[in-house]
């Protein structure tokens, strides 16, 4: 999961920085607010890197189990 989830830091991090930003101007400049949709989006970021791999660990499972794929 790990590995997904270094793949995507980056781009993931300064998209959520930049929606922090913009809901904390955008909002009145709540708080509290920005912390929710912050940790709300760290913990999608996480759950979605989890689901990638798991998505890929099925993908790859079932290409080896086609006929012609399979190794003698």
């Amino acid at each position: 999961m790990w590995e997904q989830y270094r793949k995507t830091l980056v781009p993931s991090q300064l998209f959520i920085a930049a929606a922090c930003v913009t809901v904390y101007f955008l909002m009145g400049r709540q708080w509290f607010l920005v912390l929710m949709l912050f940790l709300v989006m760290q913990f999608g970021g996480i759950m979605g890197a989890a689901w990638a791999t798991r998505l890929k660990a099925r993908m790859t499972r079932a290409d080896e189990e086609l006929p012609l794929n399979r190794r003698r």
